[in-house]
């Protein structure tokens, strides 16, 4: 072997007790032999996970992240690999199971507490995503690589017994890392003007609009260069990411027709177009719109890529109606970006006092939040004041009240396509009546928390478990 990578374990050579003398013979030894150590693993995270629902075991997974960052930087590698968070794991059955989002937001929260400390000791942090076609079935197994990979390796991979296939996806140019610039104000004052700019609710962001004379994109974007510059950084990253969201966004609502992960969705957002290209059903223009949506579904059942807006199951509503309107109106591409940071800062005003999981409050908190994003996203771009944008939001948020989470199958496939398409249109109508001067009913804050509250008044089996709602329809079950 030209190198090895090392293990931190519960007992061995290499634990969380190792001192640093004992690390630097090891590294000594590996040199001496001419083999390279190029990352560190752990079987620790088996035994502690960062998405636990006991905080006492995530604090257990986070020293033990820290140890292997430590380690590794001891060793002289420069990657750890870590696990960043699961759902279930077959061999370790008594584990509870997480809800999919639960473990999503918890592990990158993790990731967050932990980029800060890796960077700090030159540690790259390495993960891998690993998803099932069904509870047992096939694994599919993601990673993602700094370099090419070369032919021979591929072929190597490939030839174990044990893996079917293999598929290498080229990484395009916005994943390269940007030269860093150093914002143009120092880190004690970001902090300070951050504290002025972290919004506790629509009311405090509407506020500072009428302050300051801003739209509310400008004033999240605001929010969003202070937060950056508190770390030393500065928003050029931010304005590549839209650009980059932009363009997943557009490519992802042309499926590419592979087939999806359970067979339960496919063909329909071409059937919407066919329609439209023949000049039948209603005759409303909006069935672009529909088709939009329905097809970004069909990408993430496909295991296309997505922008998750704010969710995977929520994810068609956004890039159908930023996309509709640049048709219907011949927006540019930067008029976009800022509907994408006006629903970003909607977006965050729900997840931090509400949810945006269906696991948690439904398809009411993923397709409803997506709507009201989407709906103040279309009044700003529409030239709409900051006022009418909540207006907007709270009008799409309320209609959707109420609204389970239940998945057929368990699969993000049906009913949350065409959910995904009422969500939409919702967002249109709802644009268009806070754009004729019609309020909400209630101010977007006091939405949210009463969208906080249904949520939690659901039952377990109307929040993503597919034992509830249309999962729990006789023909429906036959599809698990």
């Amino acid at each position: 072997f030209d190198g090895i990578e090392l293990t931190l374990d519960a007992e061995g050579d290499v634990t969380m007790q190792t001192t640093a003398a004992q690390l630097a013979e090891i590294r000594s030894a590996a040199q001496e032999l001419g083999l390279a150590l190029p990352s560190v693993a752990s079987s620790l995270f088996w035994a502690y996970s960062f998405t636990s629902d006991d905080p006492d075991e995530r604090e257990q997974a986070h020293q033990a992240a820290v140890c292997e960052i430590q380690t590794a930087k001891a060793l002289g590698a420069d990657t750890v690999l870590v696990v960043p968070g699961s759902v279930s794991v077959e061999f370790v059955p008594e584990r509870p199971v997480v809800a999919y989002d639960v473990c999503w937001e918890r592990a990158l929260q993790e990731m967050k507490r932990l980029a800060p400390i890796a960077e700090e000791a030159g540690i790259n942090i390495g993960t891998v995503s690993l998803y099932r076609d069904r509870r047992g079935g096939i694994a599919i197994v993601v990673m993602e690589i700094d370099g090419e990979v070369p032919e021979e390796v591929e072929r190597t991979i490939a030839e174990f017994p044990a893996i079917l296939s293999v598929r290498i996806v080229p990484t395009d140019s916005s994943h390269q890392r940007l030269e860093r610039t150093a914002p143009d104000i120092s880190v004690e004052e970001a902090l300070d003007a951050f504290a002025q700019l972290d919004f506790a609710g629509a009311a405090e962001m509407l506020r500072y609009c009428d302050e300051n004379g801003c739209t509310l994109s400008k004033a999240f974007m605001r929010r969003d260069e202070m937060l950056l510059a508190c770390n030393g950084r500065s928003a050029e990253g931010t304005h590549v990411y839209l650009e980059k969201v932009l363009r997943v966004m557009r490519e992802s609502v042309r499926p590419q027709g592979r087939p999806t992960m359970g067979r339960l969705i496919g063909g329909e957002s071409l059937a919407l177009d066919a329609l439209e290209a023949h000049g039948a059903g209603l005759g409303l223009a909006w069935g672009r719109l529909c088709s939009y949506a329905t097809g970004v579904l069909e990408t993430n059942a496909s295991m296309g890529r997505i922008v998750a807006a704010p969710t995977a199951g929520s994810s068609g509503v956004i890039p159908a109606v930023l996309l509709y309107l640049q048709e219907q109106f011949g927006l540019d591409d930067e008029t976009l970006k800022a509907g994408l940071v006006n629903a970003a800062a909607v977006g965050q005003i729900i997840a931090r006092n509400a949810t945006v999981a269906g696991a948690e409050g439904g398809c009411q908190a993923e397709v409803g939040s997506a709507s009201a994003m989407a709906a103040s996203m279309a009044v700003e771009l529409m030239g709409g004041t900051p006022a009418m944008c909540l207006d907007a939001a709270g009008i799409a948020l309320a209609n959707m009240l109420g609204l389970v989470c239940d998945p057929i199958g368990g699969l993000v496939e049906a009913p949350c396509q065409k959910r995904n398409a009422s969500g939409a249109a919702n967002a249109l109508v709802s644009a268009e009546m806070a754009l004729a001067g019609i309020h909400s009913d209630a101010p977007f804050d006091e939405i949210v928390d009463a969208m906080a509250k249904v949520g939690r008044s659901l039952p377990y089996e109307l929040r993503e478990t597919a034992l509830g709602g249309m999962a729990a329809c006789p023909s429906c079950k036959k599809c698990r």
